[in-house]
């Protein structure tokens, strides 16, 4: 199973690069800086969203519901490989 995970790197990119902006600024009253700070926020909820779905994807097939784990795959959870390309 291929998961399509451009928009995660799209995000983590854009994070990466607020982050690297804001280190760079010093910290005074400037509205650009308070920006940035919002915008590191939201992009990284914005990953954690993305990586929460993608892992959801991911290892639905090993599971009968939302609960319980289907029983001839549940030692394989733990040794599944993960695909990120």
């Amino acid at each position: 199973m291929n998961i399509d995970t451009s928009f995660l790197r799209h995000c983590i990119g854009t994070l990466e690069r607020a982050v690297g902006w804001i280190g760079e600024q010093e910290r005074t009253n400037d509205f650009a800086y308070d920006i940035y700070c919002a915008a590191c926020v939201k992009e990284f909820e914005l990953v954690l969203e993305q990586s929460g779905k993608l892992m959801r994807k991911r290892i639905a097939a090993y599971f009968a519901s939302n609960l319980r784990p289907i029983a001839s795959h549940s030692g394989i959870c733990s040794a599944m490989p993960l695909n990120t390309g």
